[in-house]
C-alpha cells in the first residue's frame, strides 16, 4: 500500500479550506501519478485559486517495508 507525505507552505495551505479539502484534491488525482506530478498539481491549484507567492509543495511516496517473520 502506498502512502504520501505532503509538506507545504502557507502558499498552498491558505488556498485550501483545510485538511479534508487537501485530502480530496489528492484523492481526485490518478493513483499512478508521480510524487512530482502531485506536487505540480497542488501548486497549480493554489495558483488557480489566487496564490502568487511562496507556494512550496513537496510530496514523498511512502511504501511500508515488508518484514519477514522468523
Amino acid at each position: 500500500m502506498l502512502g504520501r507525505l505532503v509538506l507545504c507552505t502557507d502558499g498552498l495551505w491558505n488556498y485550501t479550506p483545510g485538511a479534508a479539502e487537501l485530502a480530496k484534491l489528492l484523492d481526485d488525482l490518478p493513483t499512478a501519478a508521480s510524487a512530482a506530478a502531485v506536487a505540480r498539481s497542488l501548486t497549480d491549484t493554489a495558483l488557480a485559486r489566487g496564490g502568487h507567492d511562496n507556494i512550496t509543495v513537496a510530496v514523498v511516496d511512502v511504501r511500508p517495508q515488508r518484514r519477514s517473520l522468523r
